[in-house]
């Protein structure tokens, strides 16, 4: 925003000037960042003397009534005149050169709590808007925060609905809808297989929405709570769009009780929250999902990046940073440089110019079950985001299709 007063004009003509700009600025909300710069024609003088938020300290001249009437203005809107808050040299502080005569009439003003913004200012005396004016410069660093998106959740299955009677719905589908070919290729048959079990269990256990998932720091809201943080939200909301002083001070009480009720309300829901929670880890049940945890903690505090001991040749640990670098190198370079021990068996009705290395070896079904055995959970799941339970509930017929 510019503003522009000229002297010499009637006592009426700059009342209403002022007037006029003080609507202005009660139009613009106070959360709102304000620069405003021009000439006033005052001159605010070098000392702040009872004008300390508005005034800086490094002034320049006598104050007169144009300088008073710029800083009582300012008073009431909480602004501050930025060229006062770094000290200049007198050439840097002048804004208008007429002769032998030298005074600062053009000011820039920016709101009291955004004054950190303001980095430095300066006059460029080489630099002239008129004959006489001279270019007043100020350097402000505003950053810019970008919203984040919420990344919408990706559509899945509900797997936590396959209770023993979907579990027989399911398996009779996925068996009455097995339209894959029993061909070679071992990867066109696995996405024949996963397509047709994602299909169906889409259709017998029903889609999650796909949302974003519940934040870790609020599993322990309820109903009351979140209307107590609604109501806050919404106070906030309002303390921020007022302009008015009297306005302000009504929605900042109205503000603060509210937070002190959801405050209130969070505490108490949380408390209650986690004595259910160590109430429950009491049990023999949880106890063993705490072990579990405690376990898998305990493996990603393990440093997998360094190795220390490396096996021989003959068997014996190596430990020695020497011995390890010497047994690294001699087994890759066999490795990378010698011949290809691994020679693949045909299949018979497969042409050897047609081989699929991936299919040559075939996996037999009691390697399968004892796979299937040593997945003790009932929720493992694959790379293919399929539960291990499906194959199980698929018996003798998901064994082939896996072998």
């Amino acid at each position: 925003m510019r503003a522009c007063t000229t002297n010499g004009l009637p006592d009426d003509i700059k009342k209403a000037f002022w007037e006029e700009l003080e609507e202005e600025l009660q139009s613009i909300p106070r959360h709102e960042k304000l620069f405003m710069g021009g000439d006033f024609n005052g001159h605010i003088g070098e000392k702040a003397n009872g004008y300390v938020r508005m005034h800086g300290g490094f002034g320049f001249g006598e104050r007169n009534s144009g300088g008073v009437t710029l800083l009582d203005f300012a008073l009431p809107f909480d602004l501050t005149i930025g060229n006062s808050l770094f000290m200049k040299k007198e050439e840097h502080l002048v804004t208008f050169r007429s002769g032998r005569s030298k005074t600062q009439i053009d000011y820039c003003l920016i709101r009291t709590n955004h004054r950190s913004l303001c980095k430095d200012y300066k006059v460029i005396p080489s630099e002239c808007l008129g004959t006489q004016d001279r270019l007043l410069v100020m350097d402000l660093v505003i950053k810019s925060f970008k919203a984040k998106k919420r990344s919408g959740g990706v559509a899945r299955a509900k797997w936590w609905n396959l209770t023993r009677e979907n579990a027989t719905k399911l398996s009779e589908k996925i068996k009455l809808e097995a339209s894959w070919k029993l061909t070679e290729d071992a990867d066109e048959k696995w996405d024949g297989m996963t397509n047709c079990t994602h299909r169906s269990a889409q259709e017998v256990l029903g889609v999650s929405r796909g949302g974003g998932g519940r934040k870790s720091e609020v599993w322990w809201w309820n109903e009351e709570v979140r209307e107590k943080v609604k109501k806050k939200q919404k106070a906030y909301t309002a303390l921020n769009s007022c302009t008015s002083e009297e306005e302000k001070r009504v929605r900042e009480a109205t503000y603060k009780d509210v937070k002190k009720l959801a405050k209130k309300a969070i505490a108490l829901a949380k408390s209650n929250a986690y004595k259910r929670l160590y109430q429950k880890l009491e049990t023999k049940e949880e106890e063993k999902d705490v072990f579990k945890l405690a376990r898998a903690r305990k493996k990603k505090t393990r440093d997998l990046g360094c190795v220390r001991c490396i096996k021989g040749e003959d068997g014996k640990v190596l430990v020695e940073e020497a011995e390890i670098r010497e047994r690294r190198q001699s087994y890759f370079s066999r490795l990378f440089n010698g011949e290809n021990e691994y020679s693949p068996q045909v299949e018979r009705g497969v042409q050897e110019g047609q081989l699929n290395v991936r299919v040559c070896s075939r996996i037999s079904k009691e390697e399968v079950k004892e796979a299937l055995r040593k997945m003790k959970s009932e929720k493992a799941v694959g790379p293919d985001f399929i539960l291990v339970e499906i194959w199980k509930c698929l018996g003798e017929v998901g064994l082939d299709w896996l072998t």
